[in-house]
């Protein structure tokens, strides 16, 4: 470019150098050297160079500088930096119009106004280096004091602006002065007036580490700045000066990207208030799209940015810059906010980042924005080191923190730190005066790794915490000093959801950190300063301890999801608790925690007070103290009443608080020698409070029972309550309760977290607790989560079925459950080492094959058979070899089936998992004579034969002498022997995933002659067979029948004298029902809330009721019929009538050899089925409905048992299902007599008066019926068909109907006879006569007599038929739709005409033809309808079908169906008589011959009739009818054209009812319409006089007007209206 001078005139368009206010514009060309002042300027706009000149000061006022793609404004370059003074001043405020990239720029940002836009070059370098930036107080600034004592020596200069930053927890306490002085070496200050408040600089150390808290002071002026004009106004409007560097596309697609390279520039009151989006950021300097920026092309380094009224540097779509060593102070939002990749943002100073919802006085009440003085948490790679947070509104950083990786193994925390070099890092960063240090929100956190990495983090003076997280990620803290902070650390870890049952191995490790609980120089004024963001609704909440003092670490929780924030504070929990987490704190020092101030006590370690489903285990080792008092070590509050209700933890007390384990492993943090644990009181409140609802009655009667069923004395077994406190039974000397901590120190025990979790779908709908853990005299209950759902704005009453315990290892325990156990369990040790276990006997009252998986592979049970592959038992005397101890492997399992419990070894932390598989059990009772019974493959081998299924899914579990109760015996003559096995899968050698068994297809192969019915069986491609649940409930009814037909006794030549099966539990794999609004239960705040059971405890009730519909059910064996009850023969009341049910039916029972009634209850009941034995007299005579089936009870009733003929019956009941027991029958020992049957016809549905067109509607119906009680009969009496005839008779029984009648037949079904197509076309007043005949034909006594209907009338009716076409392909749109298209045409016309009926509709090709008759009850909806078709046909009879709209091409009436119109009487004829009367002689009777002629003349005309098509037109239109000048009527009105060419004429108003036939319940007159035809008239328009005469109309005047509806009698106007 050509370098000139901006005083030179000659460089100017005009030859003049720019004068106030013009705007400028560089070519791109030129390269200008501003030599001169410069004027005031308007818009600036640089294609080429703008250099404010070295060696003289400038100021460059303008209301816009735009750098386009090639143009540059510099003010010194990093090689020749600016050695002089410059202002670059910005004026505008929110009214001036701004400049927007759609109206002003082809493609690029919103610049808008009061704005430098930097999309070329932008130097600003100052050759006066303000070093350094910042720095800190040396010593504690007093309120008075005038200096300030420095921690390094600065080269600052007087009259300099400085800041002092706040070190309380009031941010707003920064004060800023002026230097007047500064001392030669550069440490001490002198200021322009005294310092407002405390500012402390201060260090202390604890053993090997330091820590200090020193207020930081930065210098803000420098020698370039940037500023707004009119600073009042700007002020006022919040409407500052802004820097864009962006990008944008040219006219050409040329695209240009701004770089913008800024050291040592002050920028001060930029910004512009409210404008946030990352589109439009009009921050005091934004980096919006650039891209990446290379080779430090665009860097931010040494500024500083005050009195803004926006964030005031922040990078949005731009990769790589770097941002160091700069001062903001005061911004509204965060000071910096960064975006994108590989940002390096390094020893920053933020100051007071104001929040916008409180901003100058406004209160956004609902503003949820939490403001951090460094926005950083949508970074990659980002580098943030050394940077200081002071004084943000809320947070001082919004980070994700590095990334890094934490594993939980064997109960250690194994972190592995970020390798060098990092590109991401977050060290040596400090955060006070905030309300949290660092935040990281409930979407926050590293997603990929799930671990965030904070060292040599410093937070001090946090109104709240000094870090707080509640992200998806493990926290690992390490290097980090936190002071004087409300509570030091808190973090919650998200996921995996509990309801996935999924563990994970996230944790929070905090080590080699110090912790201090209030500051150096610490008084109890500090603790009044109350930062005013703390007022806000959303921010005044959080965690201390319950009297206001410092807390270290809260216990951190780990949940299932967010939690409540903003409805609820950030640390609130609304999610059941994930399975596992650990919080570990490893070499961290605890310093000052002691009761301070008005009995402030700190706590250095406090549960969470949010948890109150579960607080997951802490780990401490390397614990350094000093100043810490004993009871300031640990507090965990008491549980919360108010969570006692249906909504939350139900009856009982929650678990959170009751269950905490905090493992010291070297005695450090307890001050004992070794390792100790702290635990919960869980047995708070036992037998206390009754609100609390726990005491001896919770405990779980499977525990409190022996397996005899008798009671054990609670006293006896359990003399403890609450977590085991000692190694010996009773004995709890290990343990000492320390009231302050509200929880017990413990030593020689090495207490761990049991998680017992239930897998099955049902997990939260089916309630397991309360839950008894029990060992060593000791027993505790588990009552598990509350209720965190809610549905609908109610809680649902539903609570997952997962339940955290503390348990000491080495122990054994019993665990006993109040419902029935889950079918898939899993026990899991938490955090625990493989040398860590416990025993543990689950009680399983009613339990199918219980399958034992330790890491998803099946483990044996111990009396597995180890010579076999398949599973089979060891059947032996001696059971105590088998009981699992806690020195086995994981896994080890036996199921004890005297004692009811499966023993189970659960060590490390991998859980065992516990599935309950489908089995049948089956116990028999036998007595056996050969020793051949005793071969076990013998045994099996015969059932399998029996059933058809494979030997290998037949287990034999035990063989026992019922004598004697002990194993197996035989003697010479025989014994009874108890034999018990099971059929079902082999167990699945590994785990997949929890689904439901395979389902497979059935198979017709290995048919068997046993005659038990056998259900289907699955077969594989190897030809094995699986056994579903479904197939294995049909085996169970299968192996009944088997058992109670004697086929099994027979096959295994054994006397079977009792047995006991228990069907298989089908597995829950089908979702449960969700509760609802409804089903949800009652609420907390309901009436008599308590009163009502809530959902879960509605699905207990339901599981308690099937439970004990599938407890072990006995058999008993079949031996007898008897009859136990039998009607009375004879007719009357309990006589028995032919075809008629019996009143008192058979009862046959079936017995036992014991006399007592045999039960089906496994299997189907069996069918007994009656015969004839004998009848008399002989006859075609059988049984109706002869056979039924057994009730569970064992007895058979004949409730619909009848007889088809009269006679005296002998009868036999057999046994006909199953066949195997046909054997059982029995035969009746007297005579029933049964009598003949007497029928009726009776109508109940009365004929109605109609037409003689249509159908009698509704149809008459006839029923047959018994004429003793009056039932329907249906037509099986004797095996007849029935039919029913109807023959209409006038005014029965004057006239008799005969042959020469017409008859109507219609056949009886189910005992009715309807006629639905009586039509009798000859008017008149008719009965019904109703008559029955059948087939076979019976005898004349046999059928019922004639019944006769109620009078009814038939009415002539008019009707007409039309014929409509439509143009429509009749195959496309009617195809076989034809009945469905008839209706269609129905409803349309019904739609419009509700009055009339059609009937006789036909449909037929030719495009689409369709034809119908049409009728009414009265002339005029029919006349109406006829009138309106003509008029209006194409819209009322178009409609849509198929998908198809039909529209008539043509509409036709049928001349061959006209409608008859009565005609009028006149008085012509009345005349004619009298003057018959009158006149005498001849002439009277030419008169009277001639009158006659002329009346026969105008009737013939009045019966003329004219029909009107849509292809016919009108010949004339009668545009007008004028009166005559002679009408003596003045009601006379015009007639206006119509397109079907009709006139009628009404009545007028005033006269309409004293016309004969007027009707006032109709608004037109009903019978004298007239229609206007063939007007003779020659000319189109011209008028018509009608002379209306009162000799012709007597009663009233008329007129002619357009009807809307009836179209009635034809006139001719000239010849019968001028007559």
């Amino acid at each position: 470019n050509v370098t000139v001078s901006w005083s030179d005139p000659s460089m100017w368009p005009s030859g003049v150098l720019p004068q106030e206010g013009d705007d400028v514009y560089i070519n791109c060309s030129l390269y200008v050297l501003a030599d001169v002042a410069l004027p005031r300027l308007g818009k600036v706009t640089l294609c080429g160079g703008l250099e404010l000149s070295n060696g003289m000061d400038h100021m460059l006022e303008t209301d816009l500088i735009l750098i386009e793609g090639t143009g540059t404004l510099a003010v010194g370059y990093p090689d020749i930096p600016y050695t002089g003074k410059a202002r670059i001043v910005l004026h505008g405020d929110s009214k001036t119009p701004e400049f927007r990239f759609k109206r002003d720029l082809p493609q690029g940002p919103n610049v808008g106004a009061k704005a430098l836009a930097v999309f070329g070059n932008l130097f600003l370098h100052s050759e006066y280096q303000r070093e350094p930036s910042w720095t800190r107080l040396e010593t504690t600034a007093m309120p008075g004091d005038t200096t300030l004592h420095l921690e390094s020596s600065v080269n600052w200069l007087e009259e300099d602006e400085i800041l002092v930053t706040s070190t309380s927890f009031d941010g707003e306490e920064a004060e800023v002065f002026t230097i007047l002085s500064i001392s030669d070496d550069g440490t001490m200050l002198t200021l322009n007036e005294s310092v407002s408040h405390k500012h402390i600089g201060e260090e202390s150390s604890f053993e090997s580490r330091s820590y200090s808290i020193r207020a930081e002071v930065a210098v803000l002026t420098r020698n370039i700045k940037i500023e707004s004009g009119d600073p009042e106004t700007a002020d006022e409007e919040g409407f500052g000066c802004r820097i864009l560097v962006g990008v944008y596309q040219d006219e050409k697609g040329d695209v240009y990207s701004g770089n913008a390279q800024i050291d040592s520039v002050e920028f001060k009151q930029c910004g512009q208030l409210g404008h946030v989006q990352s589109f439009d950021p009009r921050f005091a300097l934004s980096f919006l799209d650039v891209g990446k920026i290379n080779d430090e092309s665009s860097y931010v380094t040494k500024c500083s940015f005050h009195d803004g009224y926006n964030t005031a540097i922040g990078v949005f779509g731009t990769d790589g810059l770097k941002i160091d060593s700069n001062v903001v102070y005061i911004t509204v939002g965060a000071s910096i906010h960064v975006t994108g990749n590989g940002h390096v943002v390094t020893d920053n100073l933020a100051v007071q980042s104001l929040f916008p919802g409180t901003y100058r006085g406004t209160f956004q009440e609902d503003n949820f924005d939490w403001t951090a003085n460094f926005e950083a948490i949508d970074t990659q790679d980002l580098v943030m080191n050394g940077n200081v947070a002071a004084g943000g509104s809320r947070a001082g950083f919004h980070v994700n923190g590095e990334k890094c990786q934490i594993q939980n193994v064997e109960g250690v925390v194994e972190g592995e730190e970020p390798s060098e070099p990092r590109s991401v890092q977050f060290e040596d960063n400090v955060a006070h005066s905030t309300l949290h240090g660092v935040h990281l929100g409930y979407s926050d956190g590293n997603k990929d790794t799930e671990c965030s990495f904070f060292k040599r983090l410093t937070a001090y003076s946090c109104f709240h915490y000094g870090l707080f997280s509640y992200t998806s990620s493990s926290v690992w803290i390490t290097d980090s000093t936190f002071i004087n902070n409300r509570a030091a650390i808190f973090v919650d870890v998200i996921g995996p959801a509990s309801l996935s049952h999924v563990a994970s191995e996230k944790a929070v490790l905090i080590e080699d950190s110090l912790i201090a609980a209030t500051s150096i120089g610490y008084d109890c004024d500090d603790d009044k300063k109350i930062p005013a963001i703390a007022s806000h609704p959303l921010s005044n909440r959080a965690i201390d301890s319950r009297s206001g003092g410092r807390v270290g670490i809260v216990i951190s929780s780990f949940v299932s999801g967010n939690g409540h924030f903003p409805p609820a504070p950030w640390f609130s929990i609304i999610s059941y608790p994930a399975i596992t987490g650990l919080t570990s704190i490893e070499g961290v020092s605890f310093v000052d925690f002691i009761e301070h101030c008005d009995e402030m006590k700190d706590v250095a370690l406090m549960a969470n007070p949010q948890s109150e489903d579960a607080n997951h285990p802490v780990h401490l080792s390397g614990i350094s103290l000093q100043n810490i008092e004993e009871d300031r070590k640990f507090f965990n509050r008491e549980p919360i009443l108010g969570s006692v209700n249906p909504s939350d933890c139900v009856d009982l007390d929650c678990d959170g608080f009751k269950h905490i384990v905090v493992v010291d492993k070297d005695g450090s943090f307890t001050s004992r020698q070794g390792p100790s644990t702290i635990i919960s009181k869980a047995e708070f409140e036992w037998d206390g409070d009754p609100r609390r609802g726990l005491g001896d009655y919770r405990i779980p009667k499977t525990m409190l029972s022996y397996p005899n069923g008798s009671r054990k004395a609670v006293d006896d077994t359990f003399p403890k309550k609450g977590i085991v406190r000692g190694t010996s039974f009773g004995d709890e000397s290990d343990c000492e309760f320390n009231d302050v901590w509200n929880a017990y120190h413990c030593s020689n025990l090495d207490h761990l977290m049991v998680v017992l979790e239930s897998l099955d779908p049902d997990t939260e709908v089916r309630r397991l607790s309360p839950i008894g853990v029990a060992a060593n005299g000791f027993i505790d209950i588990l009552n598990g989560p509350q209720d965190n759902g809610w549905c609908g704005g109610y809680t649902c009453q539903e609570r997952i079925s997962t339940f955290f315990g503390v348990m000491a290892a080495g122990q054994h325990y019993s665990i006993g459950l109040t419902s029935t156990n889950p079918q898939r369990m899993a026990v899991r040790l938490l955090n625990a080492a493989e040398s860590q276990s416990i025993a543990a006997g689950i009680i399983y009252t009613t339990p199918q094959r219980l399958d034992v998986y330790y890491k998803g592979v099946y483990v044996r049970p111990t009396n597995a058979d180890p010579s076999s592959e398949d599973l089979k038992y060891v059947l032996t005397d001696d059971i105590e070899e088998f009981i699992p101890t806690v020195d086995d492997e994981a896994g080890t399992n036996f199921y004890d089936r005297d004692l009811k419990q499966l023993f189970i070894v659960v060590r490390g932390s991998q859980p065992v998992e516990i599935r309950t598989t489908p089995v049948i059990q089956v116990a028999l009772d036998l007595f056996v004579s050969t020793d051949d019974f005793f071969n076990e493959d013998m045994i099996v081998s015969n059932i399998a034969f029996l059933l058809n299924i494979p030997p290998d899914k037949i287990r034999i579990v035990d063989i026992v002498s019922e004598s004697a109760k002990k194993r197996k015996r035989q003697t010479e003559g025989g014994q009874q022997l108890q034999v018990n096995f099971e059929i079902g899968e082999e167990p699945v050698a590994e785990l997949t995933s929890p689904t439901p068994a395979p389902t497979m297809p059935p198979t017709s192969e290995n048919d068997t002659t046993v005659n038990a019915t056998m259900p289907p069986t699955n077969e594989t491609e190897g030809g094995s067979t699986t056994l579903d649940i479904q197939e294995l409930t049909a085996l169970t009814s299968a192996v009944v029948e088997l058992i109670q037909t004697g086929t099994l006794a027979e096959s295994l030549n054994v006397t079977i004298m009792g047995a006991q099966v228990e069907e298989p539990i089908p597995p829950p794999d089908d979702p449960p029902p969700r509760a609802t609004n409804t089903t949800g239960g009652p609420q907390p705040d309901e009436v008599n809330s308590t009163m009502v059971l809530t959902y879960s405890e509605m699905q207990m009730l339901l599981e308690e009721q099937e439970e004990n519909e599938t407890t072990t059910v006995v058999l008993s064996i079949p031996s007898y019929l008897s009859i136990t009850q039998q009607p009375h023969g004879g007719g009357g009341d309990g006589g028995v009538v032919e075809s008629v049910p019996l009143s008192l039916p058979f009862a046959v029972a079936l017995y036992d050899t014991n006399d007592n009634l045999v039960t089906f209850v496994l299997s189907e009941p069996w069918t007994l089925t009656a015969s004839i034995v004998e009848v008399v007299p002989k006859s075609d005579a059988f049984l109706i409905n002869p056979s039924v089936n057994f009730s569970r009870e064992g007895v058979a009733v004949f409730h619909d048992l009848a007889f088809s003929h009269p006679g005296a019956y002998t009868l036999r009941f057999d046994v006909t299902h199953p066949p195997s027991a046909t054997k059982f029958s029995v035969s009746t020992n007297t005579v029933l007599n049964v009598v003949m049957r007497q029928l009726n016809l009776e109508i109940v549905t009365q004929p109605s008066d109609g037409g003689n067109v249509l159908p009698i509607d509704p149809p008459p119906a006839v029923w047959l019926v018994d004429a003793l009680t009056g039932a329907v009969v249906t037509n099986d009496w004797r095996e007849r068909e029935w039919t029913i005839h109807a023959t209409a008779a006038p005014n029965y029984p004057s006239s008799i109907p005969d042959s020469t009648n017409v008859m109507w037949s219609a056949p009886l079904t189910n005992g009715e006879a309807v006629f639905h197509q009586i039509l009798i076309s000859s008017p008149g007043t008719y009965n019904l006569v109703f008559s029955a005949d059948t087939a076979p034909e019976s005898s004349s006594n046999e059928l019922p007599e004639l019944v006769v209907s109620d009078d009814f009338v038939i009415e002539e009716r008019q009707f007409t038929r039309y014929v409509i076409t439509y143009m429509n392909n009749y195959t496309i749109v009617v195809g076989n739709n034809k009945m469905e298209f008839i209706e269609m045409f129905r409803m349309t016309i019904r739609s419009s005409f509700p009055d009339v009926s059609v009937y006789n509709v036909t449909v037929m090709e030719g495009s689409i033809i369709v034809s119908f008759f049409v009728t009414a009850d009265t002339l005029e909806p029919l006349l109406a309808f006829v009138n309106q078709l003509n008029e209006s046909g194409v819209d009322l009879l178009s409609f849509e079908f198929n998908g198809y709209h039909l529209m008539p091409s043509s509409i036709e009436q049928d001349e061959d169906y006209p409608i008859s119109i009565p005609p009028e009487p006149t008085s012509n004829n009345n005349l004619l008589i009298i003057l018959i009367i009158a006149v005498p002689g001849s002439a009277v009777l030419l008169a009277v011959i001639l009158l006659i002629l002329v009346s026969m003349w105008c009737r013939n005309r009045k019966k003329k009739r004219k029909v009107f098509h849509l292809n016919k037109k009108p010949s004339r239109k009668i545009s007008s009818l004028k009166p005559s000048a002679s009408s003596k009527s003045s009601e006379v009105s015009t007639a206006r054209y119509i397109s079907h060419g009709d006139l009628h004429v009404y009545p007028s108003e005033s006269h309409q009812t004293d016309l004969p036939g007027y009707s006032s319940e109709t608004t037109s007159f009903i019978k004298k319409n007239r229609l206007v035809e063939d007007v003779e008239d020659e000319e189109e328009d011209k008028e018509l006089s009608v002379v209306v005469k009162e000799e012709i109309k007597p009663r009233g005047a008329w007129y002619f007007s357009n009807p809307a509806a009836e179209l009635g009698e034809v006139k001719d106007v000239e010849e019968c209206i001028k007559l």
